[in-house]
C-alpha cells in the first residue's frame, strides 16, 4: 500500500484519537505488534493531557479528584485536539468543554471557576511588561504638566478583570495552601477580581464592585477622571487614595496614556 507521508500522519493521528479506527492504519506497518502499541500511545497522550490540564486547572483538580479529572481530560483531548505546540495552551477550551459535556448542569459554578484559573493560567505566562509605580506615575504627569485625572492607564498584560455570579474567587482563595480545605460560603454570590502577576506570583484580588466598574472603564480607555467620576455617582464616598494605593501596589497598570 502506498500512501504520502502526510495522510499517513492524519491516520495516525485519528487512530489515537478514534481507537475505531486503529484497524485502519495498522495495515501501514511491517510490524504485527503496531496495531497493540497503540494502547501505549493513548495511555502516554492521556496523561499528558492529564498533566497538562492540572497544572492549569489546580482548582478543579481538587474539587474532581485524581480519577474524574484524568477522565475529563482524556474525554476532553478527544474533543479539542491541540492547535499548538505549546502544551500551555492545551486547556483555553475547557470551560466551553464544561458545558457541552453536561458537568455543568450539577456544578454550575465550574464554568467561571475554569474561566478564572485559565485566567491566571494565561497571567503567568504573559509578557513581562514593565509595571507603573504609582510614585512614577504622579511624577510623569506633573512633568508633562498634566492634572492626573487626565491620564489613560495601560493594563499590564498579565492583568484580567473577573466577574462572577459564582463565588469564584472567595473558592479559589481557600484552595491555596490547604490540603484539606473548606468552604463555609454561599457558592451563589456574585464576586469581582482582578488578575495580577507582581514579582511572578499570579494571584486575584477581590474587588469591590465600584473597584471592578472602575477599572473595567480604565480598560476599555476612559481616563482616570471619567473612570472616578463613574463610580462617585454611585457612591460618593467611594476611596480614590485606597483604591489608587492598592491597584498600583498589585501592579496593575504598565505605562500612561495621554492625548
Amino acid at each position: 500500500m502506498t500512501i504520502s507521508l502526510a495522510d499517513l500522519q492524519q491516520k495516525f493521528v485519528s487512530a489515537l484519537l478514534i481507537p475505531d479506527e486503529t484497524e485502519t492504519i495498522a495495515g501501514y506497518f511491517s510490524s504485527p505488534e503496531a496495531k497493540g502499541r497503540f494502547s501505549y500511545y493513548r495511555g502516554n497522550l492521556t496523561a499528558i493531557w492529564n498533566s497538562a490540564l492540572k497544572n492549569a486547572y489546580p482548582v478543579l483538580f481538587q474539587l474532581v479528584g485524581a480519577e474524574f479529572f484524568e477522565q475529563m481530560a482524556k474525554a476532553y483531548g478527544r474533543a479539542y485536539p491541540s492547535q499548538s505546540g505549546d502544551l500551555n495552551e492545551l486547556g483555553g477550551q475547557l470551560p466551553q468543554f464544561l458545558i457541552d459535556s453536561g458537568i455543568t448542569k450539577d456544578y454550575p459554578y465550574f464554568y467561571d471557576l475554569a474561566v478564572l484559573e485559565w485566567q491566571l493560567h494565561k497571567a503567568y505566562y504573559a509578557a513581562d511588561d514593565p509595571i507603573l509605580t504609582l510614585p512614577s506615575f504622579v511624577s510623569a504627569m506633573e512633568q508633562k504638566g498634566l492634572a492626573l485625572s487626565e491620564a489613560g492607564l495601560s493594563m499590564h498584560a498579565a492583568v484580567s478583570l473577573h466577574q462572577s455570579d459564582w463565588a469564584t474567587v472567595d473558592i479559589w482563595t481557600v484552595h491555596q495552601g490547604s490540603d484539606t480545605p473548606s468552604f463555609d460560603g454561599s457558592l451563589k454570590k456574585a464576586c469581582f477580581g482582578v488578575v495580577t502577576r507582581p514579582d511572578w506570583l499570579v494571584s486575584v484580588t477581590a474587588l469591590e464592585e465600584l473597584a471592578y466598574i472602575a477599572l473595567r472603564a480604565l480598560q476599555d480607555g476612559r481616563s482616570l477622571g471619567d473612570a472616578l467620576e463613574t463610580v462617585l455617582q454611585h457612591d460618593p464616598d467611594f476611596s480614590i487614595g485606597s483604591h489608587l494605593s492598592q491597584w498600583f501596589t498589585l501592579g496593575i497598570f504598565s505605562s500612561i496614556k495621554t492625548e
